[in-house]
């Protein structure tokens, strides 16, 4: 099992005017899909700063925003995890994500490439994971 990153994920320089979207590619869509959805969480917990803080933290900096938001999706090549961090992202948490998405996957037993989803017309037909039952 590996979880390797591709070129120019989030790899070069020290911030960048975009959201955190990664697609990770592997056999096991679903299963990842799964280990994606405790990474959003744990996103949703990363300061700009790096720090992942703890859920019984009193007190955040107000300059150490994390992600409003996070968003799972799958398609039938790979399963995508999204963070709204108001089109900025530094390098720090940038590199924690990255590190969350290795330690989740990992824990999973899924082999992936993981990459910069900068593509908006790939994934165009993913649906939102879990899928909705009525």
């Amino acid at each position: 099992m590996a979880v390797t990153f591709g070129t120019g994920c989030f790899d070069q320089g020290r911030g960048w005017e975009a959201e955190p979207r990664f697609r990770v590619a592997t056999d096991t869509v679903e299963l990842a899909a799964d280990a994606l959805l405790v990474a959003a969480e744990r996103f949703m917990m990363v300061g700009e700063s790096g720090t992942e803080h703890s859920e019984d933290e009193d007190f955040w900096d107000e300059e150490d925003r994390g992600p409003s938001s996070t968003a799972v999706s799958v398609d039938e090549e790979a399963a995508y995890v999204a963070a709204d961090t108001d089109a900025w992202l530094s390098r720090r948490m940038a590199d924690t994500m990255k590190s969350i998405l290795v330690q989740e996957l990992t824990r999973v037993g899924v082999s992936a490439v993981v990459t910069a989803d900068y593509d908006p017309i790939r994934g165009i037909r993913a649906r939102r994971w879990p899928a909705r039952t009525s």
